[in-house]
């Protein structure tokens, strides 16, 4: 079996920021710790979604706003999740991939910007 990083498409980096999500009636918070052009991961004291689930996240970045939604790709009883990004608004997407390659010292947005 192929090591969980081998098969990841998008590099992932370590984060602590808050995170909300909507699925529904059902609305959530939690930490967003971490994330990748493709998806998040969260911790949450609220009970997780179940695996499937579409959800809409938001959080803050390099002081932007990103809203989106995901669906759950993983989840575990200790309020941990995993989320795919489906659909994201071309400037958000934009903006996440500035901040990414920033943040792992590829350049990017102007630190000032961020």
């Amino acid at each position: 079996m192929t090591p969980t990083s081998e098969r990841r498409e998008h590099s992932r980096i370590t984060v602590n920021e808050r995170l909300e999500f909507l699925s529904g009636e059902i609305r959530g918070h939690g930490r967003l710790t971490d994330l990748s052009l493709g998806g998040l991961a969260l911790e949450s004291p609220d009970p997780p979604l179940g695996r499937g689930t579409r959800a809409r996240v938001s959080f803050m970045i390099g002081g932007q706003k990103v809203e989106t939604e995901a669906v759950v790709t993983r989840d575990d009883p200790g309020g941990k999740m995993g989320m795919q990004f489906v659909q994201m608004a071309p400037h958000e997407r934009f903006g996440l991939d500035e901040y990414l390659r920033y943040r792992r010292g590829e350049g990017g947005a102007d630190k000032g910007a961020l």
